[in-house]
């Protein structure tokens, strides 16, 4: 779901097949994954208007009150957790940073 908001915010047509690869989960399980969502109407989904294929997927309003709930805890916790840093947070950003970096680097060499 947290994918589906950032998406529609990022103004892209939300598809099955554009939501599995943003979140990197196959198709048939991101699939089986929405039907769940669809029916406990959080998500909507219907045909894509120019490609039969295609599904389009949007939250409802009961989904985005969801999520915005959900990423105004996450951030709280964030908050919260990362508060022992105090002053040494950029320095920490900077390592996690790196250490991305360094796994991506190894992953796309394999």
């Amino acid at each position: 779901m947290a994918s589906i908001h950032w998406l529609t915010s990022q103004k892209q047509e939300v598809t099955q097949i554009a939501l599995s690869a943003h979140t990197k989960i196959d198709p048939i399980t991101t699939s089986t994954v929405l039907i769940t969502l669809q029916t406990t109407v959080l998500v909507k989904r219907q045909e894509h208007e120019t490609d039969a294929r295609a599904k389009t997927v949007e939250l409802t309003e009961i989904g985005l009150k969801n999520i915005r709930m959900a990423i105004k805890t996450v951030e709280q916790f964030d908050k919260q957790f990362f508060a022992s840093l105090d002053k040494r947070i950029k320095d920490f950003n900077n390592k996690f940073i790196i250490i991305l970096e360094t796994k991506s680097t190894c992953n796309n060499s394999l």
